[in-house]
């Protein structure tokens, strides 16, 4: 039986699913992980060099350490 209209066309419940997923079936963990893989391989191992991943750490505290600050300084005013 077709459910549903897409397009002005009597579609399945199955053909409506993949329309509103853009085409595919929902993603699994598995689909996430290999994707996560073929991307590492892509553009190489230099994504988990730990030199780079500290960098990175590093830079998100410094972005996130003056927004830590703050909210530490509101909450003293609060219950001070």
């Amino acid at each position: 039986p077709y459910y549903y209209a897409i397009k002005g066309k009597r579609k399945d419940g199955f053909t409506y699913v993949l329309y509103i997923n853009g085409g595919h079936p929902p993603f699994t963990f598995f689909d996430h992980a290999f994707s996560l893989c073929s991307y590492v391989l892509q553009t190489g191992y230099s994504l988990l060099s730990p030199w780079i991943v500290l960098k990175n750490v590093r830079s998100g505290w410094l972005r996130i350490q003056p927004r830590l600050q703050q909210i530490a300084r509101g909450t003293t005013a609060v219950f001070s």
